[in-house]
Parts: C-alpha cells; structure tokens; sequence
C-alpha cells in the first residue's frame, strides 16, 4: 500500500466484479500463519519496488489484493482496438484451499495475451505449495512483458496470432525486473523511501482526527474508521521488522498503537464533535433571536398603540373600544407568526444548552499514549468552547424568556379579542339586519321599490301589476338577486339582472327622452331568515369561546378579555345574548311565515294577472284567424278571376285588382305571423304558470302571519286572504287551464299545525328602531364607591355553544294577547323596545369603516 511516495493513504481500487470465493472462510490457524507469512513476505520483497506494486484489499492477515504491474504489455481498449500500456493492475486472491490451490489471478483490465482471458491467467508449470506468492507474482509479470508464452494453454486465439505474426517484437518489454532486488535490496529500499511514507500515514492519522471532529455531515462513519485503521496498520506493518531502523520502528509503533485504538475511539470523537456544533449552533441561534426580537417588539409596540384605555374603564366600554377588524387584521397575521417563530428559536436555545450538559462517554483508549493525549487535549479545547457557550446562552436566554411569555400572553389576547371583535361585529351585524327588518316592515321585505326623478315608490308586490306612465309592469323574483321587469301586457321582458337592481327607460320616442326608472329587490325573506340564523349559530359558538380571561397578557387586550371574563360580565352578556336570541328566534319565524305567504301573494298576481291577460291574447288570436279567413276568401275570389302564363303557369291578375290582391296578400301574412306569435305567447305563459304552481315553495300558503316581531301587513293585502284561499286559487287555475288548453299544476305546500303557544306582539317598528339612542346604557352591574355591585347576576358559565343554543331557543312566554290588533285599529298598542342595549350597539362610524361586520369570515 505505502510502496510508491507518491501515492496517497486511501488508494481506490477498482473492485474485480466477480464473487469472492474466499468470502466467510473458516481459515485453519496453519492457514492463517500462512497468509500472514505470504503477507509479510510479498510486502517486504515489493516495498517500494520498480515494477511490482502490491495493495491489500480484504481480510487480516490479507488474502485479497490488488497487484500493478508497471510493465509495457497489450490491452484492448474500450474501442476494441490493441493499446500499448505502460500498467497493467490484476485482482489476485488466495483460494479456501490455498497453499494447495494455487492463488487466482484476474486483470482488471482486457489484457491482450494468448494466455490471458477475462476468467484469469494461466501459467505453464502447475502451482506448487512450496511456493511463495512473490514467485507466483514474478511469473505473471514475466508473461505480462511477452517473455513468455504457452502455446499448448493458448484461451486467446487471436492473441496467439499476433505472438505468430510479431514473434520478432518480443518480449514487449525485457528491462523489467521482477525479483525483489529490482531497485536495491528490499531494507535499503525501505530506509530510502520509508520516512516518507511514515510521515504521509501520520499526516493522514491527522486529517482522520479533524475529520472525526469536523462540523459538518461529512464525518466518516464507525465502518470507514476501522477501515481506515486496518489498512493503516497493514502498511505500518511494514516498519516493524526488527531490522528496520530505530527511529522509523519507533515511530511506526506508535501509529499502529494509534491505529489500533482509533475505532473505539469513535464515540469520544462524535461526543467532541456534537459539543462542538451545540456550541456553534447556540451561538448563532442567540444572534437569530436579538434579530428575531426587534420584528416582535414592534409588533407589541403597534398593539399598545392601538388602544387607549382609562383605569376606570367598563366592560361595555372597553367592548366598544376594540378597533375594527381592518386594524386588528395585521397583527392577528404577524404576531402570532413572530411569537410562534421566536418560541422556536428560545427552545432551540434551550436543547443546544441541554446538548452541552451532556457527559463524555468512557473510550478504551489508554491516556498514556499518543492517541489518548490527543483525545484529552482536544476535550480541554472543546471544553473550554462550550464552557463559554453554556455561559453566554443562559445569560441571554434569561432575557428572552420574559420577551417570549410577554408575546405568547399578548398573542392568545389578540387571538381572543379578534373573536371578541368578530362577535360584536355579527351582533351588530343581526342588529342591522332587525332594524333592516323593521324598517321595511312586513309589506317591504321580500318585495321592491323603485325610484326615479320623482322620488322613491313601493313597496310593491311581485308579479302584481303597475301602471307606470302608460306602460303596464311586473316584477319577478324567484331567487336572491334575480329580477325581471316584465311587460305585463304583452308579456315581454323589458329588463334584467342578478344583483337586485334594474334601470329601465319608459315613454322613450322620437324627440322624447323619456324617464329611467330603478326596480330595487329588498331582501328575500328566506335570505334573511338564513343570515340571521347563521348569526345565531355562530354567536352562541363564539360567547362559549370567549369566557376566559388571559392574566399574562398586560397590554390592553388583556384588560378587556380580563373585564369580559368577569362573572358579572358574563352574567350580562349571557342575559343580553339571550334577549337577542329570543327575538332572533321570533324574526326568523315571522321570516318564513311571511316568505310562505309573499310567495302566495305572487302567485296570485300572476294567475290573476294571466286570468284577465289570457282571454284578451285569444280575443286577438280570434280577431287575427277571422282577418285570415276573410282575406283568404277574397283572394280566392280573385284568383277565380285571374288567368294563367301558359310557359310559366305563373298568375295574371287583371290591373283592375292588382292592387286589392297586393292588399290581401299583406293582411293574410300579417294574420298568419300574429296567430303564430300569439300561440307561441300562450304556450309560454302555460310553461310559466306550471314552472311556478308545480313547486310547493313558490306557491306558498294564504294564511296571514300572525307576527311575533315584525309589524302587522297592511290592510289591503290582509284583505286578500279569503282571495289567496287553496281553493279560489285551485278554481283560478282550473280556469286559465282551460283558457290554454293544458291542465296545470297547483301544489301547494300542506297547511302548517296550529299549535296553541303563546306569541309576543310585534315589538320594533322602523319608528322605534330608527328612535334608539346612539349611547347605550350599561348592560353589566359595576360597582358603586363603596365597592358593592349594583346588580347581582347568578347563572353558571356556558360550557359549550350547545348549551347556549339552548338558552337562546327558550320558548317566549308573554302575558300580552296572543293576536294584536292591526296599527291603527282599536286595541293597538305600540310595543316597548326589546332590544337589550348595553354591549352591543351598532356604531354608524364602526359601520362606514367595516362595512361587512358580522360576514363569515
């Protein structure tokens, strides 16, 4: 291995691809001595020579190698073609039964003799036991140079033929000298070039040590160091003779001393290595964190900036300082994220600090000699590195920890103030949608307005005729946003869209400009039932999310989560959820009561609209088959009349009645195009009608509400009850069916039970809601000077938004009548406001700045 000062420590073989047939033999102890002494030999009798270089490469004492012979001989190249080459390397084992079997010799290469092959190479004179392996290399070399050759062993033909052809250019090289003196004798050769060698090993025993100490993923492994150190020791081996000078011997020993302790030195190495990169590594995640820590603290800087709180703040005030979400947004994306990355860094911190407690495991590596030593002064150096590491991360980290709880405290504050914010913008939000409710009344939901320079109009009735400047309309809705405006004579649509509004353009002529008018959808009752409820739903999750408070948190998110988390704060809000709740529950019954009959409504107007329209398109279809008829007859008359081209049988009409033919003609046209448009208007109006009368929900029931929270309808429309009745509107339809000549449909939804509950008057009025102050009053108890609460709330804590589903779905008993009488009729009484003001009042400025409080989020 170490016969060439130029090679290096590692030398890299190519492996021969071929199995190993001395793999897992169970050597004899005589074997064994035999390898060992043919090792020994074959590396003294090659140390350094000329023209043999010999490589270990499996097994103690080795039985496997890898043999250069640096002689002029033939290869075939990849190409196929003869090459000259100045080396030839052979793979060369010793068999299981070695010394009797011979030793097995392969080239590595395609060596081109006639006893040569692939498989091995064949040698005249059979092996003999008493031969040594330096004999058995010589030979080979000798044939390698062409000096010899066996034509009786010929395995490569073509080789043969060219010995044959080019007997005259042999041997291909007689200069090489195979015998171990070639060079000197084998001591002279090894005091000549030894020191060299020695001082290599030693450098490479250094660049192992650094290796094993090294800061990176390249560390060789426990197999690569005992590797290492039995091919380190294979060529040590070589200097240990005792005819080798002193002061090499003395060196050699102790690198094979070194060596032989190297592998279970591994854990000590990994442990100072480990040490090491812990100490590394906790410095540069302490510099990460002061970075870390200026992102953060601005972050927490913003947060105290963004609210102001006085030392005698209420819960309700202090509810209603919570900025809008636009303003929370930011924070509630980058605090959490920084807290969340700098906890991550502080117990990054905290493992590389346990890492350096760590002890150093025990090593069988005796202190005494060379490796040992190294290994103490480099745990004394490592020491000291970690000692320093340990020493400034505790000193740090006992400064970020407070940063790190103070940020984690404010984050779950925010987290829970951002569902404070989204539960009082949904609050507000149903607010609205109340007072939306109210104002439109039970006559404006679920119907339209219009407006143009004259003001604004309605609320009108779907499908229900209006007369606008001679032009007769009606609207249609049958889902959210959709709105036809329909020519309700001739029943051509005049306008359309999906967003709830349409502007049209009525008495446009010539030289008029005419006047555009805006249709308006309000909202669907069904819409609004949905978005209250979902309001509902989600309040009551979110109340029973938000009753904890957060004392860590000393910004003033905490102050507020500490106020709202107090009892009698939560007494109120749970008194006020649940007041809201009972009303939510009422305006969502009065929703779908009301949404049934505004669907009955419609399709009233729309039978009673096609009642009167149907008879006067069949009046027309009439007067058109009768315009047919008459000037199909006089036609006839007057082709009676007429003669004939004989070439082109094509019709003279005399001049005399040129004229009133071209007449006739006209008017038979112009019946046949109105019958068929006329039928095809009758066919859609049938298509219309069955679409509608074939669903239940469109057809809707006849019964007035009788309102919980909604004020009464107006008169005129209650006044169609007994005309909305199944039976007159079944009667009606029986009737337009036969007026089309089809059977339509008419399913109506099964009447509702009557049940004999209690039901609350209609309570707010766009009046009333419009007449709420902007300041609410308190809706908690606070204490008075002496420090007694003014109001006491008792009541568990909701555990579960079950539960508070549960409160707020109670029943409503009342003692009032269960029917009030209409506005405006005796008995009439204008009911009180039920909506509970204290923590939740809708704020016009909150609502310019965040316009959609209360959407899913």
């Amino acid at each position: 291995m170490w016969d060439d000062p130029t090679a290096s420590v590692e030398p890299d073989p190519q492996p021969f691809e071929q199995s190993d047939p001395a793999a897992n033999v169970a050597w004899t102890d005589g074997q064994l001595i035999r390898l060992e002494n043919e090792w020994r030999r074959a590396q003294r009798s090659f140390a350094y020579h000329p023209y043999i270089g010999i490589t270990p490469l499996r097994g103690d004492p080795p039985y496997e190698y890898q043999v250069d012979f640096r002689v002029r001989s033939l290869v075939l190249n990849e190409a196929g073609e003869l090459q000259s080459v100045d080396t030839v390397a052979m793979h060369v084992w010793l068999p299981p039964g070695f010394p009797n079997q011979p030793p097995v010799a392969r080239p590595m290469a395609g060596v081109f003799h006639p006893n040569v092959a692939w498989e091995g190479v064949y040698l005249t004179n059979p092996w003999q036991p008493t031969w040594t392996l330096p004999d058995f290399l010589a030979r080979i070399g000798e044939l390698l140079a062409f000096r010899t050759y066996d034509p009786d062993s010929v395995v490569n033909a073509t080789a043969m033929d060219w010995v044959v052809e080019n007997s005259g250019a042999l041997p291909l090289d007689a200069q090489a000298d195979f015998s171990p003196a070639a060079g000197g004798e084998p001591l002279g050769r090894i005091m000549r070039f030894g020191p060299a060698t020695v001082d290599q090993i030693r450098r490479a025993l250094d660049d192992m040590r650094f290796a094993l100490v090294a800061e990176n993923d390249d560390a060789p492994t426990g197999a690569e160091v005992e590797d290492f150190s039995r091919k380190t020791r294979a060529a040590l081996s070589l200097f240990l003779d005792g005819d080798v000078p002193e002061s090499l011997r003395e060196q050699a020993s102790e690198f094979d001393d070194w060596c032989q302790e190297l592998p279970d030195s591994v854990p000590a190495w990994e442990y100072l290595r480990q040490q090491r990169a812990a100490a590394r590594s906790a410095e540069e995640t302490v510099a990460g964190l002061r970075d870390a820590a200026k992102p953060l603290l601005a972050q927490l800087a913003k947060l105290d900036a963004l609210v102001t709180l006085p030392p005698d703040v209420t819960a309700s005030a202090a509810v209603r300082a919570i900025p809008a979400m636009p303003a929370l947004e930011p924070l509630q994306l980058a605090l959490p994220n920084l807290a969340r990355d700098y906890e991550d860094r502080v117990n990054a911190l905290r493992g590389y600090l346990e890492a350096m407690r760590a002890q150093m495991p025990q090593v069988n590596v005796a202190p005494d000699r060379s490796l040992g030593r190294r290994i103490a002064a480099q745990t004394e150096s490592v020491a000291q590195t970690v000692a320093s590491a340990r020493s400034s991360g505790e000193a740090a980290l006992a400064g970020f920890e407070p940063l790190l709880r103070r940020a984690k405290a404010e984050a779950g504050a925010l987290e829970q103030i951002v569902g404070w914010r989204e539960y009082t913008d949904m609050f507000i939000k149903a607010r609205a949608l109340e007072r939306q409710a109210a104002e439109l009344g039970s006559a404006g939901v679920h119907a339209y307005f219009i407006e143009n320079d004259s003001g604004k109009f309605g609320p009108f009735q779907f499908e229900e005729p209006l007369d606008l400047g001679g032009t007769r309309v009606a609207v249609r809705n049958n889902q959210r946003g959709a709105i036809d405006v329909i020519d309700a004579v001739g029943n051509d649509l005049l306008g359309r869209s999906t967003d709830g509004a349409v502007t049209i353009t009525f008495g446009q002529a010539e030289g008029i400009e005419g006047y555009p008018t805006a249709f308006r959808l309000t909202e669907r009752c069904d819409d609004l039932a949905i978005h209250i409820s979902f309001i509902q739903r989600q309040t009551a999750e979110g109340l029973a999310g938000l009753q904890h408070a957060v004392p860590a948190a000393k910004s003033w998110c905490g102050v507020v989560c500490g106020l709202l988390a107090d009892p009698r704060s939560q007494a109120g809000l749970r008194e006020e959820h649940r007041k809201s709740g009972h009303r939510w529950k009422s305006l969502i019954t009065d929703l779908g009561q009301l949404g049934r009959f505004k669907e009955r409504l419609a399709t009233y107007h729309l039978v009673e609209r096609m009642t009167q329209e149907v008879p006067r398109i069949k009046d027309l279809i009439n007067q058109a088959k009768g315009r047919l008829k008459d000037a199909t007859q006089k036609i006839t008359a007057i082709m009676q009349k007429c003669s004939r081209d004989l070439e082109t049988d094509r019709l003279i009409v005399p001049p005399k009645y040129a004229q009133s033919y071209t007449e006739q003609l006209r008017v038979r046209d112009q019946a046949k195009h109105e019958i068929v448009r006329l039928d095809a208007l009758c066919k859609k109006i049938a298509r219309e009608l069955a679409e509608r009368l074939g669903s239940p929900r469109a057809c809707g029931r006849p019964e007035v509400p009788q309102f919980r929270s909604q004020a009464p309808l107006p008169d005129a429309i209650v006044d169609l009850e007994p005309t909305l009745a199944d039976e007159n509107l079944a009667a009606m339809v029986e009737s337009l069916g036969a007026l089309l000549n089809v059977t339509l449909p008419f399913k109506p939804p099964p009447a509702p039970e009557i049940t004999a509950a209690p039901i609350r008057p209609a309570t707010p009025t766009s009046a009333g809601v419009a007449a709420e102050p902007e300041q609410l009053p308190e809706a908690i108890a606070e204490p008075d000077p002496a420090g007694e609460p003014l109001t006491e709330f008792v009541g568990p804590a909701l555990e579960s938004p079950e539960q508070l589903a549960a409160v707020g779905g109670e029943e409503i008993i009342a003692a009032e009548p269960e029917h009030p009488a209409h506005e405006g009729e005796e008995g009439y009484k204008q009911p009180e406001e039920e909506m509970i003001e204290g923590f939740f009042t809708e704020d016009p400025a909150h609502q310019e700045a965040h316009p959609d409080a209360g959407q899913k989020r």
